[in-house]
C-alpha cells in the first residue's frame, strides 16, 4: 500500500504531511507512557518485526501480492501513541533507505498506514473485545485496520483524479479485504508470542528476539512473492501506473544490496532495515522528559 511519488497531487501531500506530523507530535508529547526503560525494547523490537514482515509479500489473487501492514500489531502490543511512532519509523526507513514509497508522499503513507491503521485497529479492538473472544477480536481489528487504511488510500487517489472514484474504491477494497485476512492471521500469531513478554522485555531479550527474526527472515525473504502489490496492480489495471515518478535515489533500492548474490542481497537489506528500525528508538531516548530517566522518576528538590 506504499504510495509512490506522482500518484497524489501536491496539495494533498502537504496536507497529509501536516496531519501525520501532528499525530507524531501528539504521540511524542505522550512519551511518558511508553518511552521508558521497560517498554522501549519492546517498541524497538515490534518496529523491526514489522519491517521484516512487510518485506514478505504473499500471493493474494490474479497476479497480485500483499504484505503485512503492522498497525494493529503495534497498537495491541505498544498502545496507540507508541504504535503510530513505530509504524511511521518503519515507513520513513523504507522510503529513505530502500525507495519504498515516495519521499514527497511520506505524509500520505504515514497517514494511511500509521495514523488511520492504528486508530481503526484500536477502535475495532475496543468494540469487539466486549462481544467476542480475544483471538477473534484481534483478527477482526487487524482486518478492519487494513481495510480502513485501503479506504483512506483510495480516497486520496480519487481526490488526485487518477481514476474514477468507484473504480479505485472497488478495486482497492476488493484486494485489501483479502490482504486483511492474511494480516489478521499473522497478527493473532504474533500477539500470542509477544504480548506476554512485551511489558518487561529487556534489551538483551529484545536483541535475542530480533536475531531470531532475522534468522527466520533469512530463509523466508528469498521466497517472497515477486508479484506487484495491491496498489501497484490496481494502478496498472486502471492505467495510472505511469504517473509514478522517482525524485530520490535510495541507497539500497528494491530491498537488495548491490554486489551481493541473489538471496544474500535481500537478506542483507532486511538485516539493515530491521537494525535501523531498532536503532531509531535508541535515539528517541535522548528526548525523554527531564523528570523521567528512561524508566524511573527523579526526585525534584
Amino acid at each position: 500500500m506504499h504510495t509512490p511519488d506522482g500518484f497524489i497531487t501536491s496539495w494533498i501531500c502537504v496536507l497529509m504531511l501536516l496531519l501525520s506530523a501532528s499525530a507524531l507530535i501528539w504521540a511524542l508529547l505522550n512519551r511518558r507512557e511508553w518511552l521508558t526503560k521497560e517498554k522501549l525494547p519492546s517498541t524497538a523490537l515490534v518496529s523491526s518485526l514489522i519491517f521484516l514482515l512487510q518485506m514478505l509479500n504473499f500471493p493474494v489473487a490474479n497476479g497480485t501480492s500483499g504484505h503485512f501492514m503492522g498497525a494493529a500489531l503495534a497498537s495491541m502490543i505498544l498502545g496507540p501513541a507508541a504504535a503510530i511512532v513505530s509504524v511511521a519509523s518503519v515507513l520513513i526507513v523504507q522510503a529513505a533507505v530502500f525507495g519504498d514509497g515516495g519521499v514527497l508522499a511520506i505524509g500520505v503513507n504515514v497517514f494511511n498506514m500509521a495514523v488511520v491503521g492504528v486508530i481503526a485497529a484500536q477502535f475495532a479492538l475496543n468494540l469487539l473485545r466486549a462481544r467476542m473472544p480475544e483471538g477473534v477480536a484481534v483478527f477482526g481489528a487487524s482486518w478492519f485496520s487494513v481495510v480502513m487504511a485501503a479506504a483512506s488510500a483510495s480516497a486520496l487517489l480519487s481526490l488526485s483524479g487518477l481514476a474514477p472514484a468507484i473504480a479505485v474504491f472497488s478495486s482497492m477494497l476488493t484486494v485489501h479485504v483479502l490482504i486483511g485476512i492474511c494480516e489478521g492471521m499473522i497478527t493473532v500469531g504474533a500477539v500470542a508470542v509477544l504480548h506476554s513478554r512485551s511489558k518487561s522485555l529487556a534489551v538483551s531479550k529484545a536483541l535475542a528476539y530480533l536475531a531470531a527474526a532475522l534468522l527466520i527472515g533469512s530463509f523466508a525473504l528469498p521466497f517472497a512473492s515477486g508479484e506487484p502489490d495491491g496498489m501497484e496492480k490496481i494502478a496498472i489495471n486502471l492505467g495510472f501506473y505511469s504517473a509514478a515518478t522517482t525524485i530520490y535515489e535510495a541507497p539500497i533500492p528494491d530491498y537488495a544490496i548491490s554486489g551481493l548474490p541473489g538471496g544474500l542481497a535481500v537478506i542483507g537489506a532486511g538485516a539493515v532495515g530491521a537494525l535501523l528500525c531498532f536503532a531509531v528508538f535508541t535515539g528517541l531516548r535522548l528526548i525523554a522528559p527531564e523528570q523521567v530517566v528512561v524508566g524511573y522518576e527523579v526526585d525534584e528538590q
